[in-house]
């Protein structure tokens, strides 16, 4: 069944499409990306995008949603500014919502975003 969140949703399509395009840029070749929805017990819904990169370590985790910071992405030829992640979190801020993230080096990694439910 569905769920209704209470969000604008021109911003968050523009989250979730910057979500996704992270899970790409960063797959390794060969990889994938999947959507999930869950209802939490909190009353929100949580929508996660997994990959399967490269994972981030400890040190990549400290500085990810600092601005202009790549987490040693600069070495690389993926392009981005750094700010990605930092204007996604201040945007599901705004929305009385939350983000977060689980990483493994190796193993890829799940970025969420959780909004409240409302009952229409």
């Amino acid at each position: 069944s569905g769920a209704w969140v209470l969000a604008d949703e021109k911003v968050l399509k523009q989250i979730i499409i910057n979500l996704l395009s992270n899970a790409i840029k960063y797959n390794k070749p060969n990889g994938y990306v999947n959507i999930e929805t869950s209802h939490e017990a909190d009353n929100n819904i949580k929508i996660s995008i997994y990959d399967t990169g490269k994972g981030l370590d400890d040190m990549q985790k400290l500085h990810l949603f600092k601005a202009f910071d790549r987490a040693g992405a600069e070495k690389t030829d993926i392009e981005g500014t750094g700010i990605g992640l930092v204007i996604t979190k201040d945007l599901i801020q705004a929305m009385n919502g939350s983000i977060g993230f689980l990483s493994e080096p190796g193993e890829g990694s799940v970025f969420w975003i959780k909004l409240k439910k409302v009952t229409l």
